[in-house]
């Protein structure tokens, strides 16, 4: 009996989620009313207010559902080649969306994806909160999602690969931030 409350969740979840991306190809986010929404959706408003408290949930929800897999399996080996490859899979991955990220970035809902990124980050951290390891982490999950947004809001015109690369070769750069090259260039 759980099982199928779970599978009839999500479809109606899946069913909003659709609905909402289907609305903004033609509406600004902002102008989208619940009742538009259920109608498209083909759900009622009851089942909105069941699963979530306003439209943005769905959003959020979204990002989590695109972040979700790379949580389940962030680099416990942290090694240059490892995290490349990480990024690289996961920037392909976002690429796959590109179609809604683009709709999301249309309407200024980007920030959602940094908010969801971060909150996984404090979730998922096996540290102690507030030590050197879990600011680098922090660090590091803000500095990849401002290149993602960078790579949304352009498009995607660079290869993942690329992106990954520089990301990665600018991770295991020196722990000096004043001898790396990105800050010399910055510093200039």
């Amino acid at each position: 009996m759980a099982s199928t409350k779970i599978k009839t969740t999500d479809n109606t979840k899946t069913r909003f989620t659709k609905a909402l991306f289907k609305l903004m190809e033609t509406t600004d986010y902002s102008k989208i009313t619940i009742s538009e929404l259920t109608t498209e959706a083909k759900v009622s408003r009851v089942s909105f207010y069941r699963n979530y408290q306003e439209k943005s949930d769905i959003v959020k929800e979204y990002f989590r559902s695109i972040i979700k897999p790379y949580n389940d399996k962030a680099p416990t080996c942290i090694t240059p080649i490892y995290v490349y490859n990480f990024y690289v899979s996961a920037l392909e991955d976002f690429k796959s969306h590109k179609k809604e990220l683009l709709l999301l970035s249309k309407n200024n809902l980007l920030m959602y994806y940094t908010w969801e990124l971060l909150a996984s980050i404090r979730v998922n951290f096996k540290g102690e909160p507030g030590s050197k390891g879990y600011y680098n982490s922090l660090i590091f999950a803000g500095s990849f999602s401002l290149m993602v947004l960078t790579w949304i809001k352009r498009d995607f015109k660079e290869p993942p690969s690329l992106l990954a690369r520089t990301y990665t070769e600018t991770m295991f750069e020196s722990h000096n931030p004043l001898s790396t090259p990105v800050m010399s260039d910055i510093l200039k």
